[in-house]
């Protein structure tokens, strides 16, 4: 059935049709509302380049082939798809904003150069991302050439609907399972990117995958020893992705320690002035482990702080050199 170039002047109403064959709607203008409630396509389906000004409703309808929704040029009202069973279905460069995605099956879903807009990733109603960056950096990747299937059998039973995170947070155990979803979806992203080549994309996505790792495991409440362990990693070098906060964690520590000795008079020696340049100097010196001789500790608080002050500059030097080293062999 071919409504190829078609104009709809009123509604379009194909309630629980079936289609045995092809239903090609391509560049057709639904001027009024357009119903395929509960429809079957057994064929493939096309609305590319369709234009809809009214409200779509899809709802409980069936794709069992392929469903072309690619380039939809205009979509002024809602298109809803609530419920409905979509297989192999393309959504490239077209506005994802404005179409509805609740309780629908999506298998094998392409979307190059789809428009999400400020929508956070949604799987059966849970938040998977609060922090609003899956979606975006999906986005981001399949921009790439070479990687419009990347996210192939990936989107099953998902949905993007407007929930709060705030409003489900109390959910523990859905909340765990959904960001052991998340973290299962940007592993897959990560080594798509990697057979791509594209190592510092799939760098930014390990990055993600190992955060909603840590999230799991503190609503899961089953070992908070790695929770803290991974929550330490993350800060000090983003799971070795993050060269530039082992710099910056260098400098507090050197701050700190400085701060510390001119605070308490625990350093003396010949070096030592008036001025508090000399007590973050020393600090320098024993962060790097350089030890001059020149400034040294007096009292057994001194002593200590020195100490772990070397322990922990001798520490950061060598983790600041393999996850920069890590980065550069890339």
């Amino acid at each position: 059935m071919d409504f190829s170039g078609a104009i709809f002047e009123g509604g379009a109403y194909f309630l629980k049709a079936k289609f045995e064959g092809g239903a090609y709607f391509l560049e057709a203008k639904f001027e009024g509302w357009a119903y395929f409630l509960e429809a079957k396509f057994e064929g493939d389906v096309n609305f590319s380049g369709a234009i809809f000004e009214g409200d779509v409703n899809f709802s409980g309808a069936i794709f069992e082939t392929r469903g072309m929704f690619a380039h939809v040029e205009k979509i002024e009202e809602e298109v809803k798809f609530s419920g409905a069973i979509l297989n192999r279905v393309f959504f490239e460069d077209t506005d994802l904003t404005k179409i509805r995605f609740y309780g629908t099956a999506i298998e094998n879903a392409y979307l190059a150069g789809a428009n999400f807009g400020n929508k956070r990733f949604i799987e059966e109603r849970e938040a998977i991302d609060e922090e609003r960056n899956l979606l975006q950096h999906i986005t981001k990747a399949l921009k790439k050439p070479g990687l419009k299937s990347i996210l192939k059998s990936m989107f099953v039973f998902f949905a993007f609907p407007d929930n709060s995170y705030r409003k489900i947070k109390t959910k523990c155990k859905p909340i765990s399972e959904a960001f052991r979803r998340a973290e299962d979806v940007y592993r897959n992203v990560k080594l798509s990117l990697q057979n791509e080549g594209d190592y510092e994309t799939a760098g930014e996505f390990y990055y993600k995958e190992m955060l909603m790792r840590r999230k799991r495991t503190l609503y899961e409440i089953k070992n908070l020893k790695y929770w803290l362990f991974s929550h330490i990693y993350s800060k000090l070098c983003g799971y070795g992705e993050k060269p530039l906060r082992v710099i910056l964690a260098a400098f507090f520590v050197i701050l700190f320690f400085g701060t510390f000795y001119w605070l308490t008079g625990t350093v003396t020696g010949e070096g030592i002035t008036d001025s508090s340049f000399d007590y973050y100097y020393f600090s320098v010196v024993t962060f790097t482990t350089l030890g001059f001789g020149d400034i040294h500790p007096v009292s057994f608080t001194g002593k200590l702080a020195t100490m772990l002050e070397a322990l922990t500059g001798a520490f950061m030097m060598a983790l600041f050199v393999l996850v920069f080293g890590r980065k550069m062999l890339r």
